[in-house]
């Protein structure tokens, strides 16, 4: 619904307000989209892009409960976005996009001189009460401190302002420790939300040079951006939206290319980071041969369906990546720090193989059985059956065996897996458990460990495995 076109009355929706103004007499030091990317506001004021807190740098930034867990996202289970519009502003964009979490979660912004400082803290309701109804107050309470002194003492944004309309909090506050850390102590109910923070002092003398902490180095001929989301505008040159994106791409950073000319593009990263070619489906490009191919899909609002390649470089690589093959779209690019955290279970691609598709040796056959051909074990003498299968991206495979035992007791084997040139990897002993009549059932167990994209080999060697009927491998 988000990329359908605006409705007549669309601008009746609209608060043109002046909360997002200047203060009289400051200067503005940050201005900070908490959870989102770079943003102009109705002023022509740019709020900066939230990012991850760099220990090794001075720059500004956040942090939250992922610092503690290497390899987890940054953003991780702490950022979220509502496409609900927020009253009393026009800038929805800016506000639509929170962070949330506890005690953990922390923003810091160094300031280069000691004195008073003005805070501008942000807020909505995203969650309680929406459709209205009910009575959320204090259902969400929460402290805001400055430097570790509380300045907001069990906030409650529903009970002063309601749902998804902005609320504002303006604090003075005095730093000598050359930084301010904006926090939330305590979290009495619920969890802290804030959706922007700017931060401005009476001395017009202060500058702050750039900060940012970008795996992607600047060029020249490359657009930039922050914090994919669906709904963004694909290309520099029209107005295209992405509408739907694989989870592992929300929040990253990202280049937006143009579709009307022709372009290479060329860039470096500044730390280990995986690079996803996002390209249009009608196509295969020869120099994404050594890209993996996630099996994931990007749609944009004219549902064009986009195929994404990913691969890894090291810290300080140049990547290079060549033109769009003619009368297709052009290619996004998406630029994530590696993770270590597993894809969600249920959104991996299951292959099955055929029972009857795989090499048979000595004592087996084909036979029906429920009114289908299955292979059944006729001997437990030097009987194999050896399935070749295919992966695509590196990860741990579960193995799934389909299986139907006629018998009361349990039948015996042993599963080998191999990679293609015969070296095992490992070996296990498997039961089959007794199957009711018309039924199957079903042995699961799992490559062992992760294991490259190629090609490899399963097999079930007979035991005691004699009368046992076989449907099929699933591997996920």
């Amino acid at each position: 619904l988000n990329s359908l076109p605006k409705s007549p009355n669309f601008k009746s929706l609209v608060s043109n307000t002046s909360i997002t103004a200047p203060a009289d007499g400051y200067n503005y030091l940050y201005r900070l989209n908490a959870g989102g990317p770079t943003y102009k506001d109705q002023f022509g004021k740019v709020w900066s892009a939230d990012q991850q807190l760099n220990a090794n740098s001075k720059n500004y930034g956040s942090t939250s409960w992922t610092a503690n867990f290497p390899g987890v996202p940054s953003f991780f289970a702490s950022q979220r976005r509502t496409f609900d519009p927020i009253q009393g502003t026009s800038d929805w964009k800016l506000f639509q996009s929170f962070r949330y979490g506890r005690d953990q979660l922390k923003f810091q912004f160094p300031v280069p001189a000691d004195g008073e400082y003005l805070v501008e803290l942000y807020f909505i309701e995203p969650w309680l009460a929406v459709g209205g109804g009910m009575d959320a107050k204090g259902m969400r309470l929460f402290d805001v401190a400055i430097n570790d002194k509380t300045v907001i003492k069990d906030l409650d944004i529903w009970a002063e302002v309601g749902t998804n309309k902005l609320l504002k909090k303006t604090v003075k506050v005095f730093s000598k420790a050359g930084q301010l850390v904006v926090s939330f102590p305590q979290v009495k109910v619920g969890q802290a939300v804030i959706s922007a923070i700017a931060v401005a002092s009476l001395n017009k003398d202060i500058k702050i040079s750039p900060q940012d902490n970008s795996i992607i180095e600047y060029s020249k001929n490359i657009d930039k951006s922050t914090w994919l989301d669906i709904g963004d505008q694909q290309y520099t040159d029209e107005d295209t939206e992405f509408t739907s994106l694989p989870s592992n791409l929300f929040g990253g950073e990202w280049i937006r290319t143009s579709n009307k000319k022709a372009q290479n593009l060329a860039f470096k990263i500044t730390a280990e980071a995986d690079v996803f070619v996002i390209a249009d489906e009608k196509t295969k490009l020869d120099w994404l041969t050594d890209f993996e191919d996630t099996k994931s899909i990007v749609v944009n609002n004219l549902g064009i369906k986009f195929n994404v390649y990913r691969k890894r470089f090291a810290k300080g690589d140049e990547i290079k990546l060549g033109q769009k093959a003619i009368n297709t779209s052009m290619y996004s690019v998406g630029v994530l720090p590696i993770t270590y955290l597993e894809p969600a279970y249920d959104l991996k691609t299951v292959t099955t193989y055929k029972a009857t598709d795989a090499s048979l040796k000595g004592g087996l056959a084909t036979a029906d059985l429920m009114n289908k051909q299955r292979v059944v074990f006729k001997s437990n003498e030097n009987s194999v059956l050896e399935w070749k299968i295919g992966t695509g991206v590196a990860d741990t495979y579960s193995l799934t065996i389909k299986y139907h035992n006629p018998f009361n007791t349990n039948l015996k084997g042993k599963l080998e897996f191999l990679s293609a040139d015969g070296t095992l990897m490992k070996t296990e002993l498997i039961e089959f458990t007794p199957t009711k009549e018309g039924k199957w059932n079903y042995l699961n167990t799992t490559t062992g460990s992760m294991i490259n994209a190629g090609s490899y080999l399963v097999r079930i060697i007979a035991t005691e495995t004699k009368g046992l009927y076989l449907d099929a491998l699933d591997v996920q």
